[in-house]
């Protein structure tokens, strides 16, 4: 499991191209080269790293882009992992119940004034996206109930570390969303206006919800990985202690023109649940109309069109009681 004595570091630098740089050993991984993900906007570089056993492991480095925000996340990420493993190492009973289900170790931090890179496992398997739908489905519903489970467990020292998303966060932050997807798509004054008058009525009926649980808030299907019959959970960038019901409505609106995913995941137990309780379904419906107008406006990492559908649709659900 994680170490527990990590500490800061301040090691020589390797050039890697550029102002960017690694450092040629942490711990006992040493540098072997950078890699690149493929994003089309990397706030972040990444590297390979080997022991001797040829072991590898992946660096993720803050490179100054957006400086407050980035090292801010990527600080998140290491204190996510740090706490994940303290509190598994605690609580025999997650892998118990969990046994295939993991989290990667966390290897290293480097902490120097102007730069903080993470070292990880690398996890050799392939991602949700080579299986079959129903496959897809199953497995990420257990991952979701995985993470919820995990957080149960949760003491107060990780609650106080890690990053807090509740309801009156979401209120705080809708104006300013709200105010970025109209200037963005003025000419869909009325849809974006539409969302916003729902999300208000609705938000009384749960501003003062205390379900907040630990959440991915990223967990699509690229950031689960399978290998033989484990499964292991990547990415914990921007987990959060937050509404559960975020986790499933980030899925759907990034995999909303994928018909057959959704179709297959609206008749899963995991959204059978969501929609019989009340607050659970208003939960999941208030942060759908939230994500979809955040898309539009702030971080733009889904087509509009496909926001725009996801949008209307959550619009007009309604709770099977009312």
């Amino acid at each position: 499991m994680i170490d527990s004595n990590l500490k800061k570091v301040n090691l020589g630098r390797l050039t890697a191209r550029g102002q960017k740089y690694f450092p040629p050993k942490i711990g006992v991984f040493s540098f072997v080269k950078e890699f690149y993900p493929g994003k089309k906007v990397r706030h972040f570089d990444f590297a390979i790293y080997q022991d001797e056993k040829g072991k590898r492991s992946i660096a993720k480095q803050w490179n100054k882009s957006c400086k407050h925000i980035n090292r801010y996340w990527l600080r998140n990420e290491i204190n996510a992992y740090r706490e994940i493993h303290r509190v598994i190492d605690q609580n025999r009973q997650i892998e118990q119940k969990y046994p295939n289900f993991h989290i990667p170790n966390l290897l290293g931090v480097v902490q120097e004034k102007d730069e903080l890179t993470m070292l990880i496992e690398d996890i050799d398997g392939q991602t949700l996206n080579n299986l079959t739908i129903e496959k897809q489905v199953a497995i990420f519903s257990e991952a979701v109930n995985f993470i919820n489970f995990l957080g149960s467990k949760l003491d107060s020292a990780a609650k106080s570390i890690l990053i807090k998303r509740t309801m009156r966060h979401i209120a705080a932050m809708f104006p300013f969303v709200f105010a970025l997807a109209v200037i963005s798509h003025p000419c869909k004054f009325l849809n974006i206006a539409r969302g916003g008058i729902v999300f208000c009525i609705n938000m009384s009926r749960i501003f003062n919800l205390k379900n907040t649980n630990l959440v991915h808030r990223d967990l699509y299907l690229k950031h689960i990985i399978t290998k033989g019959n484990d499964v292991w959970i990547i990415d914990f960038q921007i987990s959060a202690i937050t509404n559960p019901a975020f986790e499933l409505a980030g899925l759907m609106i990034f995999m909303w023109n994928n018909r057959d995913f959704c179709e297959a995941m609206e008749k899963s137990p995991l959204m059978e649940e969501v929609k019989k309780e009340k607050n659970k379904f208003y939960s999941y419906k208030i942060l759908s109309i939230y994500i979809a107008i955040y898309n539009l406006g702030a971080v733009k990492t889904i087509p509009s069109d496909q926001a725009f559908s996801y949008l209307r649709h959550y619009l007009g659900l309604k709770y099977q009681n009312d």
